[in-house]
């Protein structure tokens, strides 16, 4: 019976039932909290794991391959100085190339200055090389001119066998042959001036890279 009334008295009682409450909302919110810093935390592990991953890809490829190799460093220096390893070779060769690939990216900018420099150099040479073609095929024409006289005086010289008219066509020849070696010779400067305008644009689309 005193136990009966015990049991009574501890199922009416209400003395302490908020403080449950709260010691349940608490348990809920930990619960919760526990599941989602789980979540956050893989999530952060894989972010700095990819992050790690891309780091060491770009750091092995500024250094050229040369960790790749699998070489030791004593194992490749006693092999370049001996001469024995053709493979110690290239991969010097492959360490002096990585070397040399970090001085090309740090190549300055060309100044205003330069820049300037090259496109008027550039515009001339351009210019220099019209004019010689332009030169090149007026003296073509007069030598044609000129071998086309040359050629009628032949063969009046021909049909008149005379000594005037064989003096005629051997000057008028001698002018023609002179004429074409002019017109060959500005045809070759021509193309000299024409390599070198070509020069310049290519000086002149270096500096624009």
């Amino acid at each position: 019976m005193v136990l009966l009334r015990m049991f009574r008295r501890v199922m009416v009682c209400r003395s302490g039932a908020a403080g449950i409450e709260y010691a349940l909302i608490a348990a809920i919110i930990s619960a919760s909290a526990v599941v989602t810093m789980d979540a956050m935390g893989g999530n952060l592990s894989g972010l700095w794991s990819s992050a790690a991953n891309q780091m060491d890809v770009a750091a092995s490829g500024r250094a050229g391959g040369a960790t790749s190799a699998g070489q030791q460093p004593g194992k490749a220096q006693d092999g370049a100085k001996a001469g024995d390893q053709g493979g110690a070779g290239a991969d010097s060769g492959a360490g002096k190339e990585a070397a040399a690939k970090p001085e090309e990216e740090k190549k300055p900018a060309p100044t205003a200055k330069q820049m300037k420099k090259a496109r008027q150099a550039a515009a001339k040479a351009e210019r220099a090389a019209n004019t010689a073609e332009k030169k090149a095929d007026n003296k073509a024409r007069q030598a044609d001119t000129a071998q086309s006289k040359a050629d009628r005086a032949a063969d009046n010289a021909r049909a008149k066998p005379t000594k005037k008219n064989q003096k005629t066509a051997a000057n008028l020849q001698a002018k023609a042959n002179k004429a074409q070696a002019a017109a060959t010779k500005a045809r070759s400067q021509a193309t000299t001036a024409r390599r070198r305008a070509q020069d310049a644009q290519d000086t002149l689309a270096s500096l624009l890279e």
